[in-house]
Protein backbone atom coordinates (compact mmCIF):
# COMPACT_ATOMS: atom_id res chain seq x y z
CA UNK A 1 0.00 0.00 0.00
CA UNK A 2 1.14 3.49 -0.82
CA UNK A 3 2.61 6.16 1.43
CA UNK A 4 1.86 9.74 0.43
CA UNK A 5 4.16 12.65 1.31
CA UNK A 6 2.26 15.83 2.19
CA UNK A 7 3.26 19.38 3.02
CA UNK A 8 1.68 22.63 4.15
CA UNK A 9 3.36 25.89 5.12
CA UNK A 10 6.80 24.20 5.08
CA UNK A 11 5.61 21.40 7.39
CA UNK A 12 5.96 17.85 6.04
CA UNK A 13 4.31 14.56 6.97
CA UNK A 14 3.28 11.23 5.48
CA UNK A 15 -0.18 9.72 5.20
CA UNK A 16 -1.15 6.08 4.79
CA UNK A 17 -3.36 4.77 2.00
CA UNK A 18 -5.44 2.54 4.26
CA UNK A 19 -6.51 5.57 6.37
CA UNK A 20 -6.47 8.33 3.74
CA UNK A 21 -9.65 6.98 2.16
CA UNK A 22 -11.73 7.92 5.21
CA UNK A 23 -12.93 11.56 5.12
CA UNK A 24 -13.87 11.60 8.80
CA UNK A 25 -10.31 11.30 10.10
CA UNK A 26 -7.06 13.19 9.75
CA UNK A 27 -3.82 11.39 10.42
CA UNK A 28 -0.12 11.30 9.67
CA UNK A 29 3.46 10.86 10.74
CA UNK A 30 5.47 14.07 10.75
CA UNK A 31 8.98 14.23 9.35
CA UNK A 32 11.84 16.31 10.72
CA UNK A 33 10.41 19.24 8.76
CA UNK A 34 7.54 19.95 11.11
CA UNK A 35 7.17 21.61 14.50
CA UNK A 36 5.15 20.59 17.53
CA UNK A 37 3.65 24.06 17.55
CA UNK A 38 2.13 23.32 14.14
CA UNK A 39 0.95 19.88 15.25
CA UNK A 40 -0.98 21.43 18.12
CA UNK A 41 -3.07 23.42 15.64
CA UNK A 42 -4.55 20.28 14.06
CA UNK A 43 -7.42 19.98 16.52
CA UNK A 44 -9.00 22.02 19.32
CA UNK A 45 -7.84 19.41 21.80
CA UNK A 46 -4.55 17.47 21.78
CA UNK A 47 -3.82 14.52 24.03
CA UNK A 48 -0.61 12.53 24.31
CA UNK A 49 0.57 10.13 26.99
CA UNK A 50 3.80 10.11 28.98
CA UNK A 51 5.48 7.10 27.41
CA UNK A 52 6.93 4.43 29.69
CA UNK A 53 7.47 1.45 27.32
CA UNK A 54 4.65 -0.50 28.93
CA UNK A 55 1.31 -1.90 27.72
CA UNK A 56 -1.19 0.40 29.42
CA UNK A 57 -3.86 1.84 27.10
CA UNK A 58 -5.98 4.77 28.32
CA UNK A 59 -9.46 5.63 27.04
CA UNK A 60 -9.94 9.39 26.63
CA UNK A 61 -13.49 10.08 27.75
CA UNK A 62 -13.23 13.82 28.43
CA UNK A 63 -11.40 16.60 26.61
CA UNK A 64 -9.86 17.82 29.86
CA UNK A 65 -8.76 14.36 30.96
CA UNK A 66 -5.14 14.03 32.05
CA UNK A 67 -3.51 11.03 30.41
CA UNK A 68 -0.49 10.38 32.62
CA UNK A 69 1.75 7.39 32.03
CA UNK A 70 0.66 5.09 29.21
CA UNK A 71 1.78 3.95 25.78
CA UNK A 72 -1.61 3.86 24.12
CA UNK A 73 -4.63 6.15 23.94
CA UNK A 74 -8.06 5.44 22.45
CA UNK A 75 -11.13 7.63 22.04
CA UNK A 76 -14.46 8.07 20.28
CA UNK A 77 -14.47 11.83 20.93
CA UNK A 78 -14.48 14.06 17.89
CA UNK A 79 -11.81 16.72 17.25
CA UNK A 80 -9.40 15.29 19.81
CA UNK A 81 -5.94 14.72 18.33
CA UNK A 82 -4.21 11.66 19.74
CA UNK A 83 -0.41 11.95 19.50
CA UNK A 84 2.49 9.63 20.27
CA UNK A 85 6.17 10.44 19.78
CA UNK A 86 8.78 7.97 18.61
CA UNK A 87 12.31 7.61 17.23
CA UNK A 88 12.98 4.03 16.02
CA UNK A 89 10.02 2.75 18.05
CA UNK A 90 6.76 2.10 16.24
CA UNK A 91 3.75 4.38 16.32
CA UNK A 92 0.55 2.57 15.37
CA UNK A 93 -2.65 4.38 14.41
CA UNK A 94 -5.98 2.55 14.76
CA UNK A 95 -9.38 3.35 13.26
CA UNK A 96 -12.69 1.51 13.31
CA UNK A 97 -14.90 3.32 10.76
CA UNK A 98 -18.01 1.43 11.87
CA UNK A 99 -17.82 2.34 15.55
CA UNK A 100 -15.89 5.59 14.90
CA UNK A 101 -13.11 4.86 17.37
CA UNK A 102 -9.47 5.89 16.98
CA UNK A 103 -6.27 5.00 18.77
CA UNK A 104 -2.58 5.92 18.83
CA UNK A 105 -0.02 3.54 20.30
CA UNK A 106 3.73 3.66 20.96
CA UNK A 107 5.54 0.33 20.80
CA UNK A 108 9.26 -0.17 21.18
CA UNK A 109 10.79 -3.59 21.67
CA UNK A 110 9.56 -3.64 25.25
CA UNK A 111 6.03 -2.86 24.10
CA UNK A 112 6.32 -5.62 21.52
CA UNK A 113 7.51 -8.06 24.16
CA UNK A 114 4.52 -7.11 26.33
CA UNK A 115 2.21 -7.17 23.26
CA UNK A 116 0.65 -3.76 23.67
CA UNK A 117 -1.18 -4.30 20.39
CA UNK A 118 -3.15 -7.15 21.94
CA UNK A 119 -4.08 -4.88 24.85
CA UNK A 120 -5.17 -2.15 22.41
CA UNK A 121 -7.46 -4.49 20.52
CA UNK A 122 -8.92 -5.65 23.83
CA UNK A 123 -9.81 -2.04 24.65
CA UNK A 124 -11.47 -1.60 21.24
CA UNK A 125 -13.48 -4.77 21.78
CA UNK A 126 -14.38 -4.43 25.45
CA UNK A 127 -14.98 -0.69 25.69
CA UNK A 128 -16.45 0.02 22.25
CA UNK A 129 -17.76 -3.36 21.04
CA UNK A 130 -15.50 -3.26 17.97
CA UNK A 131 -14.94 -6.19 15.65
CA UNK A 132 -11.15 -6.51 15.07
CA UNK A 133 -11.82 -7.29 11.41
CA UNK A 134 -13.20 -3.75 11.03
CA UNK A 135 -10.15 -2.04 12.54
CA UNK A 136 -7.59 -0.47 10.21
CA UNK A 137 -4.04 -0.23 11.59
CA UNK A 138 -0.99 1.54 10.22
CA UNK A 139 2.54 1.32 11.61
CA UNK A 140 4.89 4.25 11.21
CA UNK A 141 8.48 4.43 10.01
CA UNK A 142 10.50 2.59 12.64
CA UNK A 143 13.51 0.36 13.11
CA UNK A 144 13.66 -2.13 10.24
CA UNK A 145 14.90 -5.73 10.21
CA UNK A 146 18.32 -4.73 8.88
CA UNK A 147 18.83 -2.28 11.75
CA UNK A 148 17.14 -3.89 14.77
CA UNK A 149 20.24 -5.38 16.37
CA UNK A 150 19.97 -6.96 19.82
CA UNK A 151 23.33 -8.20 21.06
CA UNK A 152 21.70 -9.19 24.36
CA UNK A 153 18.68 -10.81 22.77
CA UNK A 154 18.79 -13.85 25.06
CA UNK A 155 18.22 -11.59 28.07
CA UNK A 156 15.94 -9.00 26.48
CA UNK A 157 13.57 -10.70 24.06
CA UNK A 158 10.95 -13.41 24.55
CA UNK A 159 11.91 -16.84 23.27
CA UNK A 160 9.02 -16.65 20.78
CA UNK A 161 10.72 -13.73 19.02
CA UNK A 162 13.68 -15.83 17.94
CA UNK A 163 11.70 -17.20 15.01
CA UNK A 164 11.76 -13.62 13.67
CA UNK A 165 15.54 -13.36 13.68
CA UNK A 166 16.31 -11.78 10.31
CA UNK A 167 20.03 -12.49 10.55
CA UNK A 168 22.35 -13.05 13.50
CA UNK A 169 21.17 -10.73 16.32
CA UNK A 170 18.81 -8.76 14.02
CA UNK A 171 15.04 -9.08 14.41
CA UNK A 172 12.07 -8.26 12.17
CA UNK A 173 9.75 -6.25 14.41
CA UNK A 174 7.59 -5.27 11.45
CA UNK A 175 6.68 -8.92 10.99
CA UNK A 176 6.27 -9.42 14.75
CA UNK A 177 3.78 -6.55 14.90
CA UNK A 178 1.84 -7.70 11.86
CA UNK A 179 1.45 -11.20 13.29
CA UNK A 180 0.53 -9.92 16.76
CA UNK A 181 -2.27 -7.89 15.18
CA UNK A 182 -3.37 -10.76 12.95
CA UNK A 183 -3.55 -13.04 15.98
CA UNK A 184 -6.12 -10.61 17.42
CA UNK A 185 -8.23 -10.77 14.26
CA UNK A 186 -6.99 -7.59 12.55
CA UNK A 187 -6.71 -8.04 8.78
CA UNK A 188 -6.38 -4.46 7.52
CA UNK A 189 -2.77 -3.58 8.30
CA UNK A 190 -0.37 -1.21 6.56
CA UNK A 191 3.28 -1.05 7.60
CA UNK A 192 5.21 1.95 6.31
CA UNK A 193 8.28 -0.16 5.57
CA UNK A 194 10.57 2.82 6.18
CA UNK A 195 13.60 2.14 8.38
CA UNK A 196 14.26 5.20 10.56
CA UNK A 197 17.91 4.17 11.07
CA UNK A 198 18.45 4.29 7.32
CA UNK A 199 16.18 7.29 6.61
CA UNK A 200 17.58 10.01 8.87
CA UNK A 201 17.15 12.64 6.17
CA UNK A 202 13.43 12.53 7.02
CA UNK A 203 13.09 10.85 10.41
CA UNK A 204 14.83 10.91 13.77
CA UNK A 205 16.69 7.78 14.84
CA UNK A 206 17.80 7.42 18.44
CA UNK A 207 19.98 4.42 17.70
CA UNK A 208 21.88 6.17 14.94
CA UNK A 209 22.15 9.72 16.26
CA UNK A 210 21.40 9.39 20.01
CA UNK A 211 19.10 12.36 19.53
CA UNK A 212 16.54 13.53 22.05
CA UNK A 213 14.34 14.77 19.21
CA UNK A 214 11.33 12.71 18.20
CA UNK A 215 9.02 11.99 15.31
CA UNK A 216 5.31 12.25 15.99
CA UNK A 217 2.24 10.43 14.69
CA UNK A 218 -1.34 11.54 15.20
CA UNK A 219 -4.94 10.72 14.38
CA UNK A 220 -8.09 12.83 14.77
CA UNK A 221 -11.73 11.84 14.42
CA UNK A 222 -13.62 14.64 12.69
CA UNK A 223 -17.33 15.39 12.81
CA UNK A 224 -19.49 13.11 10.70
CA UNK A 225 -19.83 15.65 7.90
CA UNK A 226 -16.18 14.95 7.12
CA UNK A 227 -14.94 18.52 7.45
CA UNK A 228 -11.22 18.82 8.21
Amino acid sequence: MAIQYKSKDSHHWIEYETLAKFPDISHGTFTKRATFEYMRTLAPCVRHPKLVHGRDVVVVEDRDQEIGEADGIVTSLEDVALFVTHADCQAALFFDPNKRVIGAVHSGWKGSAKNIYSETISVFKNRFDCDPADIHVVISPSLGPDSAEFINAEEELPRAFFSYEHKANYFDFWKISREQLEQEGVVQIQIAGIDTYQSTEDFYSFRKDKTEKRNASYIVLRSENGNK
